[in-house]
């Protein structure tokens, strides 16, 4: 039995946004390592620096950056849809 030409279409735009979504998570995967690698760094210059106010600023830079790699997962979160929220029209 053949499937109906609407039915494939219909396929076809999932497997899009599918695709669209998955490329969307690598992207916040690699943003996320980069921040996680940009934090670590600052840490260990902290750690290794003897200059009071250098490491102020290393620990003020690194904290910035854990907030943005929470405010990410946050947004990334929000976005996606809650089935069980009522709907509107």
């Amino acid at each position: 039995m053949q499937q109906p030409k609407g039915r494939e279409d219909a396929i076809s735009a999932l497997n899009a946004g599918i695709e669209a979504l998955n490329a969307g998570i690598e992207a916040l995967n690699a943003g996320i390592e980069a921040l996680n690698a940009g934090i670590e760094a600052l840490d260990r210059a902290k750690e290794v620096s003897n200059i009071t106010p250098a490491k102020a600023v290393f620990g003020s830079v690194s904290v910035i950056l854990a907030l943005i790699r929470v405010s990410f997962l946050l947004v990334f979160c929000w976005s996606i849809p809650n089935r069980n929220a009522p709907r509107t029209l």
